[in-house]
């Protein structure tokens, strides 16, 4: 090849990455793990459970995922699920049923990536979807959320990221927003 033709092959190949580039998208992943049935929070309104390996309340939680394929992921959670209920004053605790509506430190975790899910839904977004819902996650975070099982919860936090970055999020179900009617609700959707 001459030094011209060269030179024009390698233009049309930067040409052709910048193309691909411009074409890949982001992506929000919502995921839902209902809950198991099997505690008392599902059938008598308690917290604990009465057999191990009970997900008495599920989980929903949520990924950003850049134009190069990494992800960021998302749960919400009262502060001591994560560091431990002993490590948090009293006032940040949640001990049973009567705690349904207490507000309680919040911790926005980043370690939901292996997470057991029971349902799941991927939405193809621009990068301007992507840096709002970033926005907000970071902003939820530095702004210290405080966590309520039945008023902000984990589903509460999937739902408004999503609808922040223009994401068609279902709703997390009513009157309170729940892990197993978001989980219904993303199924439904697909």
């Amino acid at each position: 090849m001459e030094m011209n033709e060269k030179i024009a092959q390698s233009i049309r190949n930067e040409d052709s990455e910048s193309k691909d580039k411009k074409e890949e998208k982001c992506k929000f992943i919502a995921r839902a793990k209902r809950p198991s049935g099997k505690g008392p929070w599902y059938s008598g309104g308690k917290l604990g459970g009465i057999e191990d390996g009970d997900d008495l309340t599920g989980h929903s939680f949520c990924a950003l995922e850049d134009e190069g394929g990494n992800r960021s992921w998302y749960g919400f959670y009262p502060k001591g699920a994560i560091i431990g209920w002993d490590s948090v004053p009293e006032e940040d605790r949640i001990s049973g049923a009567l705690d349904f509506f207490k507000y309680v430190a919040g911790i926005l975790y980043h370690g939901d990536e292996d997470h057991e899910y029971d349902d799941e839904k991927v939405y193809t977004i621009e990068g301007s979807q992507y840096d709002k819902a970033k926005n907000f996650a970071s902003k939820w975070a530095s702004d210290k959320t405080k966590y309520c099982l039945a008023l902000n919860n984990c589903t509460t936090f999937v739902v408004k990221d999503g609808k922040a970055g223009d994401v068609s999020v279902p709703g997390g179900g009513w009157a309170f927003a729940n892990p197993n009617s978001f989980g219904k609700n993303l199924a439904k959707s697909k």
